[in-house]
């Protein structure tokens, strides 16, 4: 999730639509496309809605990566290329359980709902040039901001942590692209997608997604928002995967 608590006074109600364009660096290795590190820039953009009331944060957000993966071990030449993408939809609702320094310290307790579609095609395999994972997740969300100036205009630090505790995920079959639930063809569509995952927690899946930013608070109540967020799941599999993220985010807050 996104550290998108960028309000004003616990006793205002403020709703914020959220737009913030960015640059991604993705790696990975996905060993039912191949044992290789895979890596490569991709472009990220997220759109949002933030509202904040009665001490209650809730952000609803779309996170869109795309861009190409290659193998840095392998020389320029031999390297394997792969497009890569991902979407998310992230949820999450927290409560303001302690504040410090009169109030411009606070500490941000709850919980989040994380999903998201990864996605990489190689053109070079046949039978399995799609491989991709789904995740629905569901753990708790801690975040903190601190209410600041610098050189007399006032801005919020903001901290942010995401660790999903139970998931359902979804992985390709071996040697194909199809889910394996979808192979036995007297199932309907509904009963092959949930026999395709597994519900895993901790010991079989683990994510964990953090985030650091600085918003410019403005006059008319909109924000202007930098922030760098690393997001890395594993998911335990008979191709297992590992993706990580580095993301640098700009965008803006307005206020309605």
């Amino acid at each position: 999730m996104s550290s998108d608590m960028i309000f004003g006074a616990q006793s205002d109600t403020l709703r914020f639509l959220t737009i913030r364009p960015g640059y991604s660096w993705m790696q990975g290795r996905d060993v039912g496309m191949s044992p290789l590190l895979y890596s490569g820039s991709h472009f990220h953009g997220q759109i949002g809605l933030e509202k904040t009331k009665d001490r209650c944060l809730k952000v609803l957000q779309l996170d869109l990566t795309f861009g190409e993966m290659t193998t840095p071990s392998l020389p320029k030449g031999r390297r394997s290329r792969a497009l890569s993408g991902q979407v998310q939809m992230n949820y999450a609702q927290q409560y303001n359980l302690k504040s410090w320094k009169e109030g411009r310290l606070q500490w941000f307790l709850g919980g989040s709902w994380m999903n998201f579609l990864t996605l990489r095609f190689h053109q070079r395999y046949l039978n399995n040039s799609l491989n991709y994972e789904f995740s629905s997740s569901i753990g708790p969300s801690s975040s903190l901001r601190y209410n600041t100036e610098i050189f007399g205009k006032p801005y919020e630090c903001f901290a942010r942590m995401d660790v999903p505790l139970l998931a359902f995920n979804l992985r390709p079959s071996f040697a194909s692209s199809i889910p394996e639930g979808y192979i036995a063809q007297e199932r309907s569509d509904v009963r092959a997608f949930f026999d395709s995952g597994r519900l895993q927690t901790l010991n079989r899946f683990f994510r964990v997604r953090n985030e650091l930013g600085i918003a410019r608070v403005l006059n008319n109540k909109n924000r202007l928002v930098i922030s760098y967020v690393w997001d890395y799941y594993h998911i335990s599999h008979i191709h297992p995967v590992d993706v990580a993220q580095h993301q640098i985010l700009m965008g803006w807050y307005f206020s309605f």
